[in-house]
């Protein structure tokens, strides 16, 4: 007998957390814009944002 699991929890916190990160993302993509001018894997990698990367100097 299979009976059915209410998932309607979990599906509404994942639609939440990721509408959160898209928010995230889009106000560091705006803030990098304005202090850099440009965006690139680089320019990135250099921000104090990303520490972990590894920055590429020539």
């Amino acid at each position: 007998m299979k009976h059915k699991r209410s998932t309607d929890a979990i599906v509404s916190l994942v639609k939440k957390k990721r509408e959160e990160t898209v928010q995230k993302v889009d106000q560091a993509i705006q803030q990098l814009t304005k202090e850099i001018g440009r965006i690139n894997f680089n320019s990135v990698s250099c921000s104090k944002e990303c520490p972990s990367l590894t920055c590429i100097t020539s």
